[in-house]
């Protein structure tokens, strides 16, 4: 299977509104969005 960044990126918004606990959506943003972004 192949793995599109850009569907990661697209599925955040969706993640974090699913999961409305802080704590997952701060490790999300971690792990995702700032490498990611080259922050």
């Amino acid at each position: 299977m192949s793995f599109s960044p850009k569907a990661t990126i697209m599925s955040i918004p969706l993640i974090l509104s699913n999961y409305r606990n802080k704590n997952i959506s701060d490790r999300i943003y971690r792990i995702f969005v700032k490498p990611l972004r080259g922050e």
